[in-house]
């Protein structure tokens, strides 16, 4: 007699978390039966999933025996059992394991940063702060900021690669209060910025890659005329990118900062300055290639 099938335990709060499970579903790690919102539970099984820390982390539980395993392990458990079985001995040991759980439990504890939730009241499922790993969120933001930026400057801006620190300037202009104190909402005050700064970082990557493209099918004779010279064009990709960053800032700023205790007015002004201060440096210090 084949074995129970295995229960997958999620933040049913969560959006990723609900994709997760569904991604689950359809690479046929467990069945629609057996993916479950973790307040489907009640009684003693809620208090052993709430001791296990399905609040912090899924859980996967194994029903013949009661075992649950959590977090990064739990889902190693889940692939044991099907077609990506051949995948668990690579990232169950060795520096891919490390890597994996550190990942893991970044996402995990910032998943209310990722992927907030429309209410005011915590549910038994909202993750515990971890000072570790909601800095380590922040820090990876912020250097990727600064990576993409810095790229999009030395590519568009003739080499001028340094005012890719502009946006992680402006990040920390107004992340300042939340630097000096570092409570829990100041903490989330500085996560969901660091998120909005990625975000907005998007169209910049957005328009390194079209002028890429671009100059490849230039270079390669496809469309001679496009371009008067390789080096003209690049003021439009500049602009044309930080423009549409403005409404991610704004957006960013005006859903998210709100649940942190922050007036709306001042979200839009920490949008703005998100946004303004790296435009301001471009057009004051950049020099874009044949504007």
């Amino acid at each position: 007699m084949a074995p129970a099938p295995k229960i997958l335990v999620y933040d049913g709060d969560c959006r990723m978390c609900t994709r997760f499970s569904r991604l689950a579903e359809r690479r046929w790690l467990v069945g629609e039966a057996e993916r479950r919102p973790a307040d489907s539970f009640e009684g003693e099984d809620f208090l052993r999933l709430m001791e296990a820390g399905v609040h912090n982390e899924l859980a996967v539980i194994e029903p013949g025996s009661g075992e649950i395993r959590t977090g990064y392990d739990g889902i190693l458990w889940l692939m044991r059992g099907g077609i990506f079985a051949w995948l668990v001995p690579l990232f169950a040991h060795g520096p891919l394991a490390w890597l994996g759980r550190a990942d893991y439990k970044t996402v995990a504890y910032n998943r209310r940063i990722l992927s907030p939730v429309k209410r005011d009241v915590a549910c038994a499922c909202d993750p515990d702060l971890h000072v570790g790993y909601r800095a380590n969120f922040i820090v990876l933001c912020v250097v990727w900021m600064a990576l993409i930026m810095g790229v999009f400057a030395w590519t568009l801006l003739g080499g001028a690669w340094w005012l890719g620190a502009a946006l992680p300037a402006a990040w920390c202009l107004v992340a300042l209060p939340g630097l000096g104190f570092p409570t829990p909402r100041n903490l989330d005050h500085m996560a969901h910025l660091a998120f909005v700064g990625t975000a907005m970082t998007l169209p910049a990557l957005l328009a390194v890659i079209l002028r890429a493209i671009v100059l490849i099918v230039v270079g390669m004779g496809w469309w001679p005329g496009l371009l008067d010279d390789t080096q003209s064009g690049s003021a439009w990709f500049v602009y044309a990118a930080w423009g549409l960053a403005l409404p991610i800032a704004l957006v960013g700023c005006l859903r998210r900062l709100p649940r942190t205790g922050l007036e709306p007015w001042l979200a839009a002004v920490a949008g703005l300055i998100l946004w303004s201060l790296p435009i301001a440096l471009v057009v004051f210090y950049g020099t874009p290639r044949g504007g």
